[in-house]
């Protein structure tokens, strides 16, 4: 099994190592790789620090040597680096193994006209078949997987996950790796564009949850959060279903479930109280949190993909309200009240409605 890594990656391995398995990680840094290879231990995340990485595991910079005969492989980079990763691999990777993607984003291309989810992105750039292709989702906040293997006294921290492929048999075979006894259960799912739609879209509530929570202060407002995670739920059902979604996915580990973790907690969620603290983009991405945020990178590449389709079909209904008043928020100064106002003020209307049917055509 080889395991892919760029620079920033957000969850290197998730805690997760099968017992049996050869596995060979990739490390584009230099200066990372040595470390790893010297005290088995990644020295840039403190949930990491109290965990050695077991001996099954092989570091390498080099791509011909991690893809080597892989049976399997897990891509785990920033959604902003994985169509140059892709490109780097591409030339390495054998078309049998099979690909399992960790990544919560989507990618937007260069040119402005196309919109990819990362398992389309995947099956572009390394020409794959769907069949080949997975995604991990769900509430799987990797320091507190990580709990579970820290230190002479782990804590106990279980979780569950989904493992969605198009191949219900590619999806059993990530859902028998992705396992372990007492601390991680995995379920299998067909629907891969709410999985990875839910992916993404989460983390970029959770920078209005984080915000709420410091701005009323966390425990209080209750009644709020609990509105903003239901009405988040919705507008990413909605989104998913465009796509081509089921609306019952949506509602599982990997959409509601994520939501309801990301929004309580992770990088985004400390984005969101740090902008309302007066911390600048800027600074939350490049001091106050120096890594990389999906929940921004997400932001901005639903703001040109939106603008995209309403430039093609200007009579295009696509309401996003909460996405867009985040966006907002924290691209263009609006304020945290304000956006509130903005949302608890929309004209009345039936809490469930029967909305018109609406497929996007992306590309």
């Amino acid at each position: 099994m080889a395991i892919l890594l760029a620079k920033n990656a957000e969850n290197p391995v998730k805690g997760l190592s099968p017992r049996d398995a050869t596995i060979t990680m990739f490390i584009r840094r230099q200066d990372l790789l040595e470390e790893l290879r010297t005290s088995r231990i990644h020295p840039d995340y403190p949930a990491f620090q109290a965990i050695r990485f077991p001996g099954n595991i092989t570091f390498t910079g080099s791509l011909t040597e991690a893809l080597d005969d892989a049976k399997y492989c897990v891509f785990a980079v920033p959604s902003r680096y994985a169509a140059a990763t892709l490109d780097l691999i591409a030339p390495h990777f054998e078309k049998t193994c099979k690909i399992i993607s960790l990544v919560k984003g989507f990618h937007f291309d260069r040119n402005g006209t196309s919109f990819y989810r990362i398992s389309e992105l995947i099956q572009t750039k390394l020409g794959l078949p769907p069949v080949n292709v997975a995604t991990l989702g769900g509430p799987t906040i990797y320091t507190e997987i990580l709990a579970n293997f820290a230190g002479p006294q782990p804590v106990y921290r279980p979780t569950n996950a989904v493992v969605s492929s198009i191949s219900h048999d590619t999806a059993r075979e990530f859902q028998e790796r992705y396992f372990s006894p007492h601390v991680l259960r995995t379920y299998v799912s067909l629907d891969v564009i709410a999985a990875e739609v839910c992916g993404a879209l989460k983390n970029v509530y959770a920078i209005a949850a984080g915000a709420a929570d410091n701005y009323m202060d966390v425990g209080k407002g209750v009644n709020f959060k609990a509105s903003l995670i239901t009405r988040a739920a919705y507008e990413m059902g909605y989104f998913a279903r465009a796509l081509g979604a089921s609306q019952e996915s949506v509602y599982g580990l990997a959409g509601v479930g994520d939501l309801i973790a990301t929004c309580s907690a992770g990088r985004n969620w400390r984005a969101g109280g740090a902008l309302i603290a007066g911390a600048d983009v800027d600074a939350v991405e490049r001091t106050v949190l120096p890594n990389v945020l999906e929940g921004f990178q997400t932001l901005r590449v639903m703001k040109a993909f939106l603008g995209l389709m309403r430039k093609r079909n200007p009579e295009l209904q696509l309401e996003l309200p909460i996405l867009e008043a985040i966006y907002e928020f924290v691209f263009e100064g609006l304020k945290f009240d304000k956006g509130v106002d903005r949302i608890i003020d929309r004209p009345m209307k039936m809490e469930r409605r029967s909305d018109p049917y609406l497929r996007l055509v992306k590309n």
